[in-house]
């Protein structure tokens, strides 16, 4: 059973101070911290050195087996396959389904970032196991994002789930709009800079366990 609860975002580009090595520490900790998944997203991100990625995200993804924590690529089915990753996340403007699905291992997890009431609606492939619904808020951790829809459009858009699939929100979401979310219908959420910039990223993922259980 796929636990959406505590869904992390990361690459090394957050951690832009960082040396690719501290941001691999980083990263770990965050695997390590209690999050239900962990998706490995660096679009935009040059390494320095040749066949650094895949290492990087090899040693990222053995990390997550351990921790037994679901381990996600973001728009790159054969890094995800090189790796043995448990799925692969796209979004509207990356490779089409109906190309990308027969890539995949039928056992490998898709998720599918939706933005909209038309784009929820227009959801019909069997093969998608969740979707990713944002942004919620206004957020800077993507250049590209759409404008935020906020908790009642989203919570609308939930209610047009005609298969019933599990929904993560994503996008600008603070500890105290775990409730509100929740209560919204969100079966989890999807954070970046409130874990990779957290002081403490244990005491924040626990926060976020009770006040999600809470609410």
């Amino acid at each position: 059973m796929l636990d959406l609860t505590i869904y992390a975002i990361a690459g090394p580009q957050d951690y832009p101070t960082d040396s690719i090595e501290v941001a691999f520490e980083k990263m770990s900790h965050v695997i390590e911290s209690g999050v239900t998944v962990f998706q490995y997203r660096d679009k935009g991100m040059a390494f320095p050195k040749l066949g650094q990625r895949e290492q990087l995200v090899a040693a990222l993804r053995a990390v997550a087996k351990l921790e037994q924590v679901t381990f996600m690529i973001d728009d790159d089915v054969k890094l995800a396959l090189n790796v043995h990753a448990d799925g692969i996340h796209v979004g509207q403007s990356d490779l089409a389904l109906e190309k990308l699905v027969p890539q995949l291992p039928t056992d490998m997890i898709l998720g599918l970032s939706i933005n909209n009431l038309s784009e929820m609606t227009a959801v019909d492939n069997p093969r998608i196991d969740y979707l990713g619904l944002g942004p919620i808020f206004p957020t800077n951790s993507k250049a590209d994002a759409s404008a935020s829809l906020g908790v009642e459009y989203a919570s609308e858009i939930l209610n047009a789930n005609q298969l019933h699939l599990p929904v993560v929100g994503i996008g600008g979401i603070q500890l105290k709009d775990l409730p509100a979310l929740k209560q919204a219908g969100l079966n989890g959420v999807a954070v970046i800079s409130l874990l990779t910039q957290a002081q403490d990223v244990a005491a924040t993922v626990s926060a976020m366990k009770e006040s999600w259980q809470n609410a």
